[in-house]
């Protein structure tokens, strides 16, 4: 007999009589609604009563069953008052009393412990009644059931429902989910199915959790195929708050029977159906410190009505797959260890992510076996927009300092550790949009295997891999028409890049041209394996800071082009061990929609730098139309360009960019030739934009005319009408500052144009000065012509478009026998009183340095020198191509400081110097070094 009854409706704080008005304490009763008397002038009438019968405006009252006769009224009997009534709604009152006086008392800080019920004392005719006989025998407000004095092996053969809190104690015992003897036979399917409470009970929680004395001693198993341990069933809305766990489940052993001979398919841990057939929206599951093995389905599945989770610290062992999260999933995953099963057609992924907020944070993903032909991936990401709700899902995933282990990866090419792989209506989608997806801090390892013999017979070579303590059969996966990379053996001849022509179980070939010949050591890897796959376009994707081991290819972006606002994905900061012998490629497909930054040694990637700075260049070639004529340039919106703005260069060649006012999406845009003038450029091919700006001399922040301190600046597709990443936003000051964009990989044959906006898209007013725009392949930097008129995009231009290029480590070479020029100021005040110049011993003409020496005062900022050919060197055929640089005499020049040759004749040239600041020092000394290509 259970101290705890069930719930009443309302408590009746005054005396009545039997037969008395329905209605009470402000509640209108009804037919076999449970009250509270317990302010009877008779104390021997208070107690438990119902509702026996109804006549309006009167009820008739009688003694509830279970607290009918005086044996029912044992001191410490309790009862809880459901949320109704104007008194006493939500309370809890306990008999203080014995004999026949009735005397109840509110508790008014709750119980001192929550009523526990020991599943052991409770009728059953096994485990599994007891337990839900104890959970029946607990208050509707829930409770403790302990069971940890049901040992060994123990059955169950029908579900057991969970309808109140409850906390379930397991000891040293293994319970298992089965049928019954009985005809027809019962199944433990769920083993618990747990609902939320529809009675009258306050705030009572449908809250269920299982702690087991730890996962050795504590175990939950099913023999039932497509049959689960847990369940959630129902509409909970309303019943919970938000983030408080409803499902626990801590310190257990949690298997699915499918073990050695056993086979029991589509077994698992915990199944929530999804919606509508539960609505599950606001509270936790939280599955924490368990051994989660041997299910033939997925473990864990969570379906789209669970919102929020929290996986930590579980032992995933052999399971068909570990994870599954639904549509609207927010939750975390983390320091799991996952060895995943390898259960041949029936397995799928390690964890399937389909909901927006998954954190995947310092797990251990692990394979079970080398033979293992399974190919799914170990997270796999799924974009989807198949739940008739026009939301998606698929992204806003953190994947954080996992480790991707090696030990047990075999050769297949097609099994990769991330994978972004869409799914609609359950047909494969590679259309839907992921969300972006944060790759940081992983550890990415490739298989290796150990060669144990190397012989060469007639031009064909056998590689035998090691199987003692690895696998009968170490070359699972391979296939003839793979390539493989060998190294260490200890014949050179054997290391190197090869296709393979013929496999079995422990041995491999391929053909090469070498003597008969046998050797020993080394390893052999996959040359074409691969840690991630995008199939889907997404957004912002970081992929950065992880270290990859033993990959020839990193990620392989199949992933297609998407509009303007996706895109500009990071891959950046990556550790990258490639297999010995070999380089590596970071994508498959170029990485189009990746900026990278500083790729490692051994990459197929040139090196990208995004500072500005000069560089060596034999030519310079801009790719944009009209670079010094952009009131030329294409204008939308009502913008205004207006020339004659100062430039940096001390000339008045820069415009003014002014918003018209009138409507948003205001720009200047140029096209941008990728075919002309040193040929078409590849696929892939990166782009430096450059360029000058600032916010105008005199521009005030007033409301006719504010300042705008940014301005975007865009690359645009026009074949596939999108930015591709290539979108940037640059701040701007009222100092002329050089600008360096560097762009995603460009598609050939496809059509682009270089924008300005100034401000952002949806300013109306305000106004920037620009200069110079440059657009190319080399990362050089460009100078103006000295024409005022400004120069016209010239396809015929090659090495010598715009006059001027900027060497900065060039070094001056000396040729026997040719004559040094001669050298003179441009203007004789220039260095100041007394000034000079001279060339340095060793100048020719054809290379050499020319020192400036200034005077004692009067120096200028800027200047020119003109060198004068000596003899028929150059009198014959076009003028020669000068280049000049800056170099330090015994003072440095300024960093802003610059020369270029602004004329070149077959008879002379001059160079302009400047320092773009103050006046040389005086008493000092600069030098010009100059390369003359004749």
């Amino acid at each position: 007999m259970s101290a705890w009854k069930e719930p009443v409706r309302i408590c009746i704080p005054t005396n009545v009589n039997a037969t008395t008005s329905q209605v009470q304490n402000g509640v209108t009763l009804a037919l076999n609604d449970r009250v509270l008397l317990m302010a009877q002038f008779a104390a021997s009438q208070n107690g438990i009563w119902y509702v026996q019968s109804v006549a309006p405006p009167n009820v008739t009252l009688a003694r509830a069953p279970d607290a009918a006769v005086l044996g029912d009224f044992i001191p410490g009997m309790s009862v809880c008052v459901g949320p109704e009534g104007t008194l006493y709604a939500n309370t809890e009152w306990v008999l203080t009393s014995t004999g026949t006086d009735h005397i109840f008392k509110q508790r008014m800080f709750g119980p001192a412990k929550a009523p526990t019920v020991h599943a052991s004392e409770q009728p059953g005719a096994n485990a599994g009644e007891q337990i839900r006989n104890a959970i029946l025998a607990l208050p509707c407000t829930g409770g403790v059931v302990d069971a940890r004095g049901i040992t060994g092996n123990v059955e169950v053969t029908a579900p057991i429902v969970v309808d109140r809190p409850v906390t379930l104690l397991i000891g040293a015992a293994t319970y298992t989910a089965k049928a019954s003897a009985s005809s027809p036979p019962t199944f433990a399917d769920p083993m618990f199915d747990i609902q939320p409470n529809t009675t009258h009970c306050g705030s009572s929680r449908p809250n269920f959790t299982v702690v087991g004395l730890d996962p050795y001693a504590s175990t939950f198993t099913t023999t039932i195929e497509n049959g689960a341990l847990f369940q959630l069933t129902g509409n909970f809305t309303g019943t919970i708050g938000r983030g408080r766990a409803v499902f626990v489940v801590e310190q257990m052993t949690l298997d699915g029977g499918n073990s050695g001979t056993a086979v029991v398919s589509g077994s698992t841990m915990v199944r929530t159906p999804s919606f509508p057939t539960i609505d599950f929206q606001d509270g936790l599951i939280r599955i924490e410190h368990n051994a989660i093995q041997n299910f033939g389905g997925t473990a864990i599945d969570l379906g789209d009505s669970v919102y929020v989770y929290r996986i930590h610290g579980n032992q995933f062992k052999l399971n068909a797959s570990s994870v599954h999260i639904g549509l609207y999933g927010d939750g975390s995953i983390k320091e799991n260890w996952f060895f995943q099963a390898p259960y041949s057609s029936s397995s799928g992924p390690t964890l399937t992510l389909l909901g927006p907020s998954v954190r995947v944070v310092n797990n251990y993903f692990f394979r079970a076996g080398i033979g293992d032909t399974v190919a799914e991936p170990d997270i796999l990401l799924v974009p989807s927009s198949d739940k008739g709700t026009g939301r998606q899902a698929g992204g806003y995933s953190w994947i954080l300092d996992n480790r991707f282990a090696s030990e047990r990866e075999n050769f297949n090419k097609d099994r990769v550790r991330i994978k972004i792989r869409g799914r609609s209506g359950g047909a494969e989608d590679l259309t839907t949009v992921g969300g972006p997806l944060m790759v940081r801090g992983n550890l990415f390892l490739g298989g290796a295997r150990v060669i144990a013999s190397v012989s060469a017979s007639t031009n064909v070579v056998t590689v035998t891999l090691k199987t003692a303590g690895v696998s009968d059969k170490p070359t699972q996966g391979l296939v003839a028409g793979d390539w493989v990379t060998i190294t260490g053996v200890n014949q050179p001849q054997f290391n190197g890049v090869f296709k393979v022509t013929e496999v079995t179980d422990a041995t491999f070939k391929y053909a090469l041209t070498t003597p008969d010949a046998s050797a020993s050591g080394g390893v052999v890897t996959s040359a074409e394996t691969f840690a991630i796959e995008l199939d889907n376009p997404g957004f912002l994707h970081d992929i950065s800071q992880n270290t990859f081991v033993n990959y020839a290819n990193l990620i392989k972006d199949t992933q297609s082009r998407v509009d303007a606002i996706y895109g500009g994905s990071t891959f950046s900061d990556n550790h990258v061990v490639p297999p010995l012998g070999g380089g590596y490629r970071e994508f498959v497909n170029e990485g189009r929609e990746f900026t990278v930054t500083r790729p490692r040694p051994g990459s197929a990637l040139d090196v990208v730098n995004g500072d500005a700075r000069q560089v060596e260049t034999r030519y310079l070639i801009n790719r944009v139309h009209k670079s010094e004529q952009l009131g030329a340039w294409l204008k939308n919106g009502g913008i205004v360009v207006t020339p004659g703005e100062a430039d940096p260069f001390g000339t008045t060649r820069a415009f003014k960019l002014t918003l018209g006012g009138t409507t948003n999406s205001q720009y200047i845009r140029s096209p941008v030739d990728i075919v002309n003038p040193s040929g078409a450029l590849p696929t892939g091919t990166r782009l430096f934009i450059t360029f000058w700006a600032r916010i105008p001399a005199g521009s005030t922040p007033d409301p006719s005319s504010p300042d705008i301190s940014t301005m975007v600046v865009a690359l645009r597709d026009i074949t596939d009408n999108t930015t591709a990443g290539n979108l940037f936003t640059v701040n701007l000051g009222h100092q002329w500052k050089k600008y360096k964009l560097v762009s995603n990989g460009i598609i050939s044959g496809h059509t682009y144009s270089l924008l300005f906006y100034p401000g952002f898209y949806d300013r109306l007013r305000g106004e920037v000065a620009v200069c110079f725009p440059q657009v190319s392949e080399i990362d050089a930097d460009y100078l103006p012509s000295e024409d005022t008129a400004g120069s016209v995009y010239d396809k015929t231009a090659g090495s010598r478009f715009e006059q001027a290029a900027v060497f900065t480590a060039i070094k001056t070479s000396r040729r026997a026998g040719t004559s040094a020029p001669g050298v003179s100021l441009g203007e004789p005040s220039e260095l100041g009183t007394d000034g000079s110049v001279a060339l340095v011993d060793g100048s020719t003409q054809v290379a050499g340095t020319i020192e400036l020496t200034t005077g004692t005062a009067d120096t200028s900022s800027s200047g020119s020198v003109i060198v004068t050919f000596v003899g028929s060197d150059y009198a014959t055929g076009n003028a020669p191509v000068v280049i000049a640089t800056l170099a330090d005499g015994d003072a440095a020049w300024a960093a802003t400081a610059q020369a270029r040759i602004s004329a070149s004749s077959s008879g002379s040239f001059k160079v302009a110097w400047a320092t773009n600041g103050a006046a040389l020092a005086t008493e000092t000394t600069y030098r010009i070094n100059y390369h003359v290509l004749a």
